[in-house]
């Protein structure tokens, strides 16, 4: 039985960050799709996340709390710690149908714990509308726990709002050692994952709901499938080892707010079904392959080592057919339409390339480069990016 809603995935409904960002490294460290997530004062996840972080810059997707109390303040774990130095913030879409609920004045600070205490990092004036505002502060580093106080509105005396806020940084430390594989307590019963290359595959539950995807470093993007339906999912892997994420019908998109956590728990006893298609069967029915776990670095065609597995996969799929089959290259947004045009041809002959050294026949091998204009998920966030930096493979008709 289904404890929760399970619709198809979307492929894409945009949905774009406050503000292009110029540096590949940087982070927007407050995103629901980096591991962050709103906190109690004891630190527990709290169910509903805040509007203000998912970002979603639309009416249906903002912090609008009652008006309770001289401020309004919400606490926000951050994945690991980060060193940050802008915040991007977005103020109220509503204020046309409520006067005065735009925020004036907001503050930002950083503590070692959710019950802090607090130091200030900047507070801002913020002007009506809808324009991104911009504000470079003092960096600070290693920050784990900020807490957002709404301190001032417009004078509307019923409700505060603020359509998002975005502070971005840089981790403190480098994560490239980090691994997946694990068992897991879940808001949606156990879950076990294994990681090999840059594929992670697993499952949850009494084992027969599947989960399959993509992880970048502390960062893993998919699906989950439970029978005949299915949807997607982004975790972070925490720097305790544990789950931060959500899931729901579209993540790539508008509905990006339902909290998926866990809790490292390393004797679990759960066994996996075993996965229904490999990536051969999916290619002789669908005709079309996502290779998960293909991954590039930013700006590069150079194919990194945790590939491997897929690739060997993907040989062994086409070695004895006598298909055509079309490698695809697919980039994320930043650099420009021209520049991630030429990459992405790069990035497909990359791979043709491996398949010829590896027995693949040349003659029926033929690649193609879409650049950024078919994106598997919103940029506004690492996972969205490395989720776009992929590989997919097609039969020619």
């Amino acid at each position: 039985m289904h404890r929760f809603p399970l619709m198809l995935l979307i492929p894409l409904v945009a949905a774009a960050a406050p503000t292009p960002q110029s540096d590949p490294a940087e982070i927007d460290a407050t995103s629901l799709l980096a591991g962050a997530r709103e906190v109690d004062t004891a630190g527990r996840p709290l169910p509903g996340s805040v509007g203000a972080f998912d970002g979603i810059v639309d009416r249906n997707n903002q912090w609008e709390p009652p008006k309770r109390g001289p401020t309004q303040s919400a606490v926000i774990q951050l994945a690991e710690p980060f060193d940050l130095h802008r915040m991007v913030v977005v103020n109220s879409l509503n204020e046309k149908g409520y006067p005065g609920i735009s925020t004036k004045k907001l503050r930002l600070e950083h503590g070692p714990g959710p019950e802090g205490p607090w130091k200030p990092v900047t507070e801002v004036e913020l002007q009506k509308g809808s324009r991104p505002q911009a504000f470079p502060f003092e960096p600070v580093k290693g920050v784990r726990y900020l807490r957002v106080t709404l301190v001032e509105n417009y004078g509307n005396a019923q409700y505060w709002s603020l359509a998002e806020l975005s502070v971005f940084g840089h981790r403190s430390k480098p994560r490239d050692d980090v691994s997946f594989t694990g068992t897991w307590k879940t808001d949606y019963g156990p879950m076990k994952l294994e990681q090999k290359g840059g594929l992670v595959t697993g499952c949850y539950g009494d084992g027969s709901a599947l989960v399959e995807g993509t992880a970048d470093g502390p960062v893993f993007f998919g699906t989950y499938q439970e029978g005949d339906r299915d949807g997607a999912m982004a975790l972070t892997l925490t720097a305790e080892g544990d789950l931060s994420g959500v899931w729901g019908p579209d993540i790539t998109g508008k509905n990006r707010s339902q909290r998926w956590d866990g809790t490292r728990a390393d004797k679990l006893d759960i066994v996996c079904a075993s996965k229904k298609e490999s990536l051969e069967d999916e290619l002789k029915q669908s005709g079309r392959v996502v290779l998960r776990g293909i991954l590039f670095d930013t700006g590069k065609d150079v194919i990194k080592p945790e590939s491997l597995p897929v690739l060997e996969s993907l040989a062994k799929a086409i070695k004895d057919t006598k298909a055509t089959y079309v490698i695809e290259g697919h980039t994320d947004d930043r650099g420009g339409a021209a520049y991630n045009k030429t990459l992405s041809e790069k990035r497909a002959a990359s791979v043709k390339k491996w398949l010829v050294e590896h027995g693949a026949d040349a003659a029926r091998l033929k690649t193609v480069g879409y650049g950024q204009t078919r994106p598997a998920m919103s940029n506004d966030s690492e996972a969205g990016r490395a989720a776009n930096r992929r590989v997919e493979v097609s039969v020619q008709k």
